[in-house]
């Protein structure tokens, strides 16, 4: 009977003991910030260093475990906070990047990036996480947050390296103080800056993006073309034709090379016989083969960019005589051109424009060609050579594709 009662004593003893140590860590437990540490991804590419994915967070947890204010949480429990990170470089100058993200908003609550080589970086790591769980706690307020604007809008907004989203963002909570932004937007200039966030309102930020300056840009195109010749004799005039080029751009200035063919173009003329007028059909074909250099002002347009420049190269013509149904060649020589072009490109930032241009080319030296002036009936046809000049203003348009 009395061993029952000692045995009953002690038993429940100890659950009282067990019950009051449980309610001390509830107790101990309250008012504290719950937190949870997930593995940190390796960018270094090397498999070496695959040890820190565990040995770092197991660092920030232990120092957050020290920590008055924050209960460590493990496994997939939900918790208030929740840390993330990678590292990246090499084993003499690692970076660690450190985040400490509100689970409740999906903000970043804090972050850092932490330098060091492999002796020091654990240590580091250390002393960053009590700076960050320090302004997490003694910095939080309420109703502190961010509104961020960019002209044009659509652009990636970071906050302390961690994407929050695209312009316009019309609130974004965030802790007092001092943050970095970074924003980002294809074809235009990376923006990084700090502001500082007033605890109980809201920050308002607008920026105005710049277009980015391409140090280098490639084009290939190919274009149409329509030959009129207003200040010269009217030996192509209408004369259709293409153009295969490509293109290099340095800043301002833009190299080309182009290779241009003009289709068929028929001409007659008359010439006298007995009696009466016959003609004499003539065609021809000419290829260009030229370069030029283009100067492009760097003007604040988004989707038109005007150019102009010279044009060289050389001009290889083809004379034909056509009659009774055969064609013979009277004909073949080769001309160097000179002259200006200017033209206007549509979207010259994207991936695919387009563009119209004109073009006015000096052949020169004249062009020579053999004609009848007249037939008669004893002596047959009598020739003699004919100079023109050649002046080539063409119209035109096309598209490019730029890389």
């Amino acid at each position: 009977m009395l061993k029952g009662i000692a045995y009953n004593y002690s038993t429940t003893r100890f659950i009282v003991f067990f019950f009051l140590m449980a309610m001390t860590s509830v107790v101990l437990g309250a008012g504290k910030e719950t937190i949870r540490v997930e593995t940190f991804s390796n960018h270094t590419g090397k498999q070496d260093l695959d040890y820190l994915k565990e040995a770092i967070p197991e660092q920030i947890r232990t120092t957050l475990a020290r920590f008055k204010g924050f209960r460590v949480l493990e496994g997939n429990n939900a918790s208030s906070y929740l840390v993330k990170g990678s590292f990246t470089g090499r084993k003499s100058d690692l970076k660690v990047q450190i985040r400490i993200v509100e689970v409740s908003s999906g903000g970043v609550a804090a972050s850092q990036t932490v330098n060091g080589d492999l002796e020091t970086i654990l240590d580091n790591v250390s002393k960053s996480t009590k700076a960050l769980a320090k302004s997490i706690l003694l910095g939080k307020a309420e109703g502190t947050s961010l509104a961020i604007d960019t002209q044009p809008q659509g652009a990636s907004i970071y906050i302390d390296d961690f994407l929050v989203g695209e312009s316009p963002i019309s609130s974004y909570e965030i802790t007092p103080g001092r943050h970095q932004i970074k924003i980002e937007k294809a074809g235009y200039q990376t923006t990084k800056f700090l502001v500082t966030a007033k605890a109980g309102e809201t920050t308002e930020v607008v920026r105005s993006l710049q277009p980015k300056s391409e140090s280098q840009r490639n084009s290939v195109g190919f274009s149409l073309l329509y030959l009129v010749n207003p200040f010269s004799d009217k030996l192509w005039d209408g004369s259709m034709g293409g153009s295969l080029y490509y293109q290099l751009q340095v800043k301002a200035f833009r190299i080309g090379f182009d290779t241009t063919f003009l289709f068929r173009r028929t001409d007659f003329y008359k010439y006298s016989v007995p009696y009466s007028f016959a003609k004499d059909k003539r065609y021809y074909h000419f290829l260009q083969a030229g370069m030029s250099l283009h100067f492009v002002p760097d003007f604040d347009w988004n989707s038109i960019s005007p150019y102009f420049g010279l044009r060289t190269g050389y001009l290889q013509f083809w004379d034909f005589r056509r009659a009774d149904g055969e064609s013979t060649l009277m004909r073949s020589s080769s001309r160097m051109y000179l002259g200006p072009v200017v033209g206007l490109t549509i979207f010259p930032k994207s991936n695919a424009s387009f563009y119209i241009e004109g073009r006015y080319d000096f052949v020169l030296q004249d062009i020579r060609r053999r004609e009848i002036d007249k037939a008669t009936l004893f002596s047959g046809p009598e020739a003699s050579g004919k100079t023109y000049s050649v002046q080539l203003f063409t119209v035109g348009g096309g598209v490019s594709v730029n890389f």
